[in-house]
């Protein structure tokens, strides 16, 4: 009989409904590092096509200059920098331990030890060859023989033996970002925001009762008969909510576990019953509770994790959130 009433039943069904019909929207990220190469060279050439033809979640780009570097990892752009100095090639070649790259990271910074294996795992096939005809012809015992007819030599045998079948690589490559996730099961707390549209109707009835008792409408009545106006009051709102939410949630999530659904909604009515029970034992005057419903509410929205979650910061909030309804649900 009341449109206030009949909204609260609608609410829960319209917004599902709507959450269902709207486009499905996905979250498709990568992680994005920067580098700058001071000084390039034909191996530094080599390592930019390689870091070019690298393909899963991290992203990898040549900034113009160590300021553009420096100024994308400051404003979060890049989740890291790395600057390649003007040396880098002959040390590396020659001992890759006196090599140097600078890391530039911020208190955000979250990948730079993968994107840095990354890095050095293509820094080694650009130098590999380098690497071996220095060894072979300054630091091993052959380099008496090493003439550049040998260097030709083991360059081409070291090219067939990297393409042969010999030797085998292990890769893990996917889209090149991040699984997609559909933002409406994890952004909105539809359960959580369906337990408090129920709650609020609980409340409603027993405010209803309240106002009666505070007419003198139950005065003629014994403790029992008043106790099955409380009741009956208090379900004419719960239940019709409770239903209402049940199909919502249904909507929202689906029916594929309905029997578990209608289990923990039989019990959230129960629990509902029991605080509104509590609530009518401490809080005798309809004055009083009028007063008392919106801190009520209020504590329910801040206290329960509905839209925000204060039960992991606080021992005392989490202990606190027990005394809602919601945070059941």
């Amino acid at each position: 009989m009341k449109p206030l009433n009949l909204i609260i039943l609608l609410i829960l069904p319209v917004i599902a409904i709507t959450f269902r019909m709207l486009p499905e929207k996905s979250v498709k990220s990568s992680i994005t590092t920067g580098i700058y190469i001071e000084q390039e060279d034909q191996w530094l050439d080599s390592f930019k096509k390689l870091m070019g033809t690298h393909s899963d979640a991290f992203v990898f780009e040549f900034a113009g200059s160590s300021d553009e570097l420096r100024n994308a990892v400051e404003s979060g752009r890049y989740d890291c920098g790395y600057v390649i100095g003007k040396d880098f090639s002959a040390n590396f070649i020659e001992d890759y331990k006196s090599a140097r790259i600078n890391v530039l990271t911020t208190s955000n910074t979250s990948y730079d030890t993968v994107t840095m294996e990354i890095i050095m795992s293509e820094l080694l096939k650009a130098y590999d060859g380098a690497i071996i005809d220095h060894y072979l012809s300054v630091s091993s015992s052959a380099s008496p023989y090493y003439t550049d007819d040998a260097e030709k030599l083991l360059d081409t045998a070291y090219s067939e033996i990297l393409n042969s079948d010999e030797i085998f690589s292990i890769s893990a490559n996917d889209t090149g970002e991040f699984a997609s996730i559909r933002l409406l099961d994890f952004t909105f707390p539809f359960e959580k925001f369906a337990g408090f549209v129920i709650f609020t109707a609980s409340l409603m009835g027993l405010l209803t009762y309240k106002k009666d008792e505070n007419d003198n409408i139950y005065k003629k009545l014994n403790k029992s008969g008043q106790l099955k106006f409380y009741v009956v009051n208090v379900l004419v709102y719960l239940l019709p909510a409770a239903l209402s939410g049940f199909i919502a949630i249904g909507i929202f999530k689906g029916f594929d576990n309905t029997p578990a659904l209608l289990l923990k909604m039989l019990l959230y009515i129960l629990i509902c019953m029991i605080f509104c029970s509590v609530l009518e034992i401490f809080v005798k005057s309809y004055r009083v509770f009028t007063a008392v419903l919106p801190i009520i509410l209020a504590c329910t929205l801040v206290l329960s994790p509905i839209f925000i979650d204060l039960t992991d910061k606080n021992v005392m909030f989490r202990l606190l959130s027990y005394l809602f309804p919601p945070t059941y649900m």
